[in-house]
């Protein structure tokens, strides 16, 4: 269950691409003790009704051993409810609304709880820049509501202080100056985006038109694609971005080691879809994994019994595109958090933890 169409369907045909390439290499090693596995794709368009909709269609098919979906909380979380009465597990490779896997036993996040990712974020910025001001600009969506509330709890906590707080409409606001004036006046020393990539690089541009040049700006998560970088160009030179999965540009692929299982995938997936225009990103990492994580639960655990399923898939014991994860005591997950910038117009890699 993935946007096909609308706003969103970047997103999906990411996650659509990478997917029928994990069945293709899953089937190609055996399969299901021998038998193919078949993909089926449901186009939601990011909205929370379709979800429903497109959730009562899958859980209809009585060989389906589970789903992987859809982009974003709000779509995932409207159709939770469905799968969970349904007994389908539900693996959703980016949802991460602190209460989507509290919506039952099928939930399972490939995302960290934004609550515990962005709030390690918040305490990375302070151990580099110290009690400073820190402004956020954040959609106005379940994501960018939790993610606010992360960083201005731990960021106060440790003697910072969040001087500013901005929402805006996704894909819908386009004049981005009111907001960035407002946060301008508060003498901010950071600001930082929760932001679809198209909406980032309009606020990196209209900051940057404001003589916002001394602010520190920190990116999360959805600007980390090329497209990002194909609107802002040099303007975001100096930006840091922080997120839970890595850049797949061949500017980090040459100049970072993610293994030659990572590095396989990468190659294979850009000869395939990349001239389409389709590079390898973040969403297809994780979309990869989903659907490998399922097809190897699967077969290790059957799928007759779906809790004995969910458990296979929640041990995570196979080699992940997008990073090392794993479950914690407490059921949350757990991933590394890469750091890098933008120099010259390319995304450079700096750290992880």
């Amino acid at each position: 269950s993935v946007p096909l169409t609308g706003t969103m369907m970047q997103y999906g045909t990411s996650y659509k691409n990478a997917m029928e390439m994990a069945v293709a290499d899953f089937n190609a090693a055996g399969g299901l003790n021998g038998e193919d596995v078949i993909l089926e794709v449901y186009d939601d368009k990011g909205e929370q009704k379709e979800g429903i909709n497109v959730a009562n269609m899958i859980i209809g098919n009585e060989d389906t051993f589970a789903m992987i979906g859809s982009y974003g909380s709000s779509v995932s979380m409207a159709a939770a409810p469905v799968y969970q009465e349904a007994g389908m597990p539900m693996i959703s490779p980016n949802t991460s609304h602190p209460d989507y896997p509290d919506m039952g036993s099928m939930m399972i996040p490939l995302a960290c709880k934004s609550e515990v990712v962005f709030g390690e974020m918040a305490q990375k910025l302070f151990d580099q820049f110290g009690a400073c001001n820190l402004a956020v600009i954040y959609q106005n969506t379940d994501v960018g509501i939790t993610t606010l509330d992360a960083v201005k709890e731990r960021f106060e906590s440790l003697g910072g202080t969040v001087c500013a707080a901005e929402t805006f409409v996704p894909n819908q606001t386009k004049d981005f100056t009111p907001l960035l004036s407002k946060i301008k006046a508060t003498n901010p020393d950071i600001l930082f985006l929760v932001a679809e990539y198209s909406d980032g690089a309009s606020i990196v541009l209209q900051s940057k038109q404001l003589g916002m040049e001394d602010v520190q700006l920190v990116g999360v998560g959805n600007v980390f694609k090329q497209e990002f970088l194909d609107l802002a160009g040099t303007k975001a030179d100096g930006m840091l971005l922080m997120g839970i999965s890595r850049i797949y540009t061949p500017e980090i692929m040459e100049s970072s080691s993610f293994g030659t299982y990572t590095e396989d995938i990468v190659k294979r997936y850009n000869e395939t879809y990349g001239a389409n225009g389709i590079a390898f990103d973040n969403f297809a990492a994780l979309a990869y994994d989903a659907a490998m994580v399922a097809m190897n639960a699967a077969k290790n655990a059957g799928t007759d019994n779906t809790e004995a399923l969910v458990q296979e898939i929640k041990k995570l014991n196979i080699p992940l595109c997008a990073g090392d994860a794993h479950f914690d005591e407490n059921g949350d997950l757990i991933r590394e958090i890469f750091v890098f910038s933008v120099q010259d117009g390319t995304f450079v890699f700096e750290a992880s933890k």
